[in-house]
């Protein structure tokens, strides 16, 4: 027997449980991705090469400038790669527990999900609304913007156009590599640039998985914004008097009698409220990441057009080319997050201007006993204590102000990061230390594990 779905206007649907994982199987599942989430977390958190510590001599081998090195030596080289592409790292952990925690959520919610996303396709049956109308083409659209950039992205991480991109891959493949080695040991770099390589791909992982669930909330919120504006359309026409000469088959076969109407309004509200009740927690944790990956982005970009011209510091090399992807990176970020808002925005004014509809056509003319009863049902669902909107949880509602406020905020961070003067560079006295005391070659290193940037 499948779950009963209660509508307010005391419909009942049942949905069939064969999208239901059983229970044993639930709990192995998530038992197993719970143990590989901590174990990976942990393994990788243990070898984050900005630990220092007291590193003694125990080791010598070859590092990425050649010769024989001592694992102080070693250690120092990570450390130049870790801190130069600090920024870059923060702005993918940023992505990597948005995606995480959204795959929680949603696994969480496993069994309502199923039920709303049958729910949205017996809704459409039900009230005979279109509300795939237009929306394939915005999804095309919309998914190809992103994955056009997503795909630019994911070629300068494998090719090492940028250190912004080549940079992360490589410190993400030190962090990887010395999971099966001793805490210091030196990277063969032949096998180095395959494992750089190979976390290009890691990398175009995290973005997809950060993004996917965000792009079916914008799927689901353009649907029921589609039933809001075909519902207003037949409300306008049937407050006319548009319908008043047709039978009551063909009324009732276009869903235009008053009591139809009704509960299709229900259904809408339903589908709102079922928006809100999957996609809460993951909308919350894609403004909160993206408020510090694109605070963090903003922030880098003017440092490197500040400090483009400083030829003498190494740690620098190859910045002119973040000028490029930081901008695409925070072109998207910024798309993302303006129809992310918008979509579940558009619900909001839709049913605002159901209300408009009601309010201006309502009292025009002579009405029936049962039209007005329709009206004031319907001002009484508008002018009720709950908004007809995604709230994210009763935390904000997502209208277009919502777009100011977040942008606000960034700019908040962002002047916040430019007072603090944030180092994103290792300073002038450790790259003395790299090249006078450990005769260490710091653009030796930078081509030895990103690339050459010509």
């Amino acid at each position: 027997m499948g779950r009963p779905l209660l509508l307010g206007s005391g419909t009942t649907l049942v949905f069939s449980a064969s999208h239901r994982i059983p229970a044993a199987n639930s709990t192995f599942l998530m038992g197993a991705q719970g143990t590989l989430i901590l174990v990976n977390i942990f393994s990788h958190l243990s070898n984050v090469p900005a630990i220092e510590g007291n590193v003694t001599d125990y080791y010598t081998g070859v590092g990425a400038t050649g010769g024989e090195l001592t694992s102080v030596v070693l250690r120092k080289e990570e450390l130049f790669i870790f801190r130069r592409n600090l920024i870059a790292l923060i702005i993918c952990c940023c992505y990597i527990s948005q995606g995480l925690m959204s795959s929680i959520i949603f696994y969480v919610r496993r069994d309502f999900v199923c039920y709303f996303l049958s729910f949205i396709l017996e809704a459409a049956e039900m009230t005979k609304i279109n509300i795939a109308y237009g929306a394939k083409r915005f999804m095309w659209s919309f998914v190809g913007f992103w994955m056009i950039c997503a795909t630019m992205l994911l070629a300068s991480s494998v090719a090492a156009f940028a250190p912004i991109t080549g940079g992360v891959c490589s410190l993400m493949a030190t962090m990887s590599y010395r999971v099966f080695y001793p805490p210091i040991h030196a990277i063969e770099h032949s096998f180095f640039r395959v494992l750089r390589g190979c976390h290009g791909l890691v990398l175009m992982l995290i973005l997809v998985n950060a993004e996917v669930n965000i792009i079916l909330f914008v799927w689901c919120c353009r649907l029921i914004r589609n039933g809001f504006v075909t519902w207003n359309g037949r409300v306008d026409r049937v407050l006319l008097r548009d319908e008043q000469n047709k039978s009551d088959e063909e009324r009732e076969i276009h869903r235009t009698k008053l009591g139809q109407m009704f509960t299709d309004h229900v259904v809408l509200l339903d589908l709102t409220q079922g928006v809100d009740r999957v996609f809460a927690g993951i909308v919350e944790m894609y403004y909160f990441s993206r408020v510090i990956s694109v605070g963090f982005g903003l922030y880098f970009l003017v440092r490197i057009m500040l400090e483009i011209s400083d030829e003498k510091s190494p740690s620098e090399k190859g910045r002119e080319f973040d000028i490029l992807i930081l901008l695409v990176f925070n072109t998207v970020a910024a798309v993302l997050l303006y129809h992310v808002t918008m979509a579940p925005a558009e619900i909001n004014d839709e049913a605002l201007e159901g209300f408009e509809v009601i309010r201006r056509r309502g009292f025009m003319g002579k009405k029936s006993d049962d039209e007005l009863y329709f009206i004031l049902s319907m001002y009484v669902s508008y002018t009720g204590h709950y908004e007809i909107a995604v709230v994210c949880g009763n935390y904000f509602t997502m209208d277009k102000s919502l777009f100011i406020v977040f942008l606000s905020s960034m700019c908040v961070y962002f002047v916040l990061m430019c007072q603090l003067q944030i180092p994103i560079t290792l300073s002038e006295r450790a790259l003395r230390d790299l090249e006078v005391n450990l005769r260490l070659n710091p653009n030796k290193i930078i081509w030895q594990t990103e690339g050459p940037y010509f």
